[in-house]
């Protein structure tokens, strides 16, 4: 148990809820199709040989305005699954940090992944998260005794 910020949370706990958060999400993340089925067409290239260069271009735009939208969607449809996975374990984690908000907990949890997808030197992910969750639920404490 830690009572650093004057809370009680087990580091053990928090590390085993975030290991199986990073098994769901990168595993979704992994999994989720994001390719169109339908084909992307490069600038120059050709529908149909006989019909005019106009009506290629044409086409080629009609078609790729298709395929734009369609990965657009299945891009929104990962994101929405791995929101959902971020709000599932918020929930979870918010039993153990009950005075933080799950927008507050799947805050800090972005914040320190973004951090770690842009460094160069290598920190444990899940003590960094527990850290900040830590602080959060430190300063709302402290917040409201005021």
């Amino acid at each position: 148990m830690s009572d650093l910020y004057n809370i009680n949370v087990d580091f053990g706990d928090v590390a085993n809820i975030l290991d199986e958060y990073n098994i769901d999400y990168h595993e979704c993340s992994r999994t989720f199709k994001t390719t169109p089925s339908c084909p992307h067409y490069a600038l120059g290239e050709y529908v149909d040989e006989n019909k005019s260069v106009k009506w290629n271009k044409e086409e080629i735009k009609k078609r790729n305005a298709i395929y734009n939208a369609e990965k657009e969607k299945l891009l929104l449809e990962k994101d929405n699954a791995l929101y959902n996975i971020k709000e599932k374990y918020a929930d979870k984690l918010s039993l153990l940090f009950p005075t933080l908000t799950n927008k507050e907990i799947i805050y800090a949890i972005e914040v320190v992944d973004d951090k770690q997808h842009g460094s160069d030197c290598y920190i444990d992910t899940e003590y960094s998260i527990y850290m900040l969750l830590l602080y959060l639920a430190n300063i709302k404490t402290f917040k409201e005794k005021m």
